[in-house]
């Protein structure tokens, strides 16, 4: 990823009975270094054929990145429990462009 991107990142994220779908959750919080989206029942986008849920990044939410960032996500499940999921690192390269197209 570039500063200055925008685009839907996927996410996997997986229970006991394998990936999880729009029915299993209340609501998503997923944080990338600084920047926190969270995402209601409503607002949850899913790739039906991957089964990723889809966290949509605007160039202003990138542009705050830099180098290596944490990417986590708490998940409230419609059963109330809430359970927390390391991705690991995402690297963000440094644009020279600063300029939101």
């Amino acid at each position: 990823m570039m500063q200055g991107d925008s685009y839907d990142l996927p996410l996997f994220i997986q229970s006991d009975d394998g990936l999880i779908t729009p029915k299993d959750v209340e609501e998503v919080v997923v944080s990338i270094g600084n920047v926190t989206k969270t995402l209601s029942k409503g607002e949850l986008q899913f790739d039906a054929e991957s089964g990723a849920i889809l966290v949509r990044l605007s160039q202003k939410d990138t542009f705050s990145l830099v180098g290596r960032e944490d990417v986590q996500a708490r998940v409230k499940f419609t059963n109330g429990e809430v359970k927390g999921v390391t991705f690991g690192e995402l690297f963000v390269d440094v644009s020279n462009s600063t300029e939101v197209l």
